[in-house]
């Protein structure tokens, strides 16, 4: 049986097992293409839609870092207070990017399957 109309009752069925696909994809991606580095013991950390902002805050986090360093790690005072709050605030990004991962995938996936008229 073949649906004809755009409102027909098979919607959430569609759209479950376009999700299971894109779920799939996704492991298979990341089990065979992001980690094949296996001959060294250091993983490579792939993440998808890393931006400027992401770069600058990476870039931030890592001068302070030095600078903090090159005073002696001090534990208190102002160069600690500022390569902490760069530290946060470049894994704050680091996390919501990989929240978001799977959705841009998927969103991804989708208009790249739609624009080649696979579905």
């Amino acid at each position: 049986m073949y649906c004809t109309g755009i409102d027909c009752d098979h919607q959430e069925e569609i759209s479950t097992f376009h999700d299971k696909i894109i779920d799939t994809m996704i492991v298979s991606m990341e089990t065979h293409i992001l980690c094949q580095n296996n001959t060294s013991t250091y993983k490579k950390i792939v993440i998808m839609g890393l931006d400027a902002a992401m770069n600058y805050a990476r870039e931030e986090s890592l001068l302070w870092h030095y600078i903090w360093a090159q005073c002696d790690k001090p534990v208190t005072g102002i160069i600690y207070d500022i390569m902490r709050k760069c530290r946060s605030a470049y894994y704050y990004k680091l996390r919501s990017i990989k929240k978001e991962k799977p959705v841009k995938i998927k969103i991804s996936v989708s208009k790249t399957l739609c624009e080649t008229n696979v579905i």
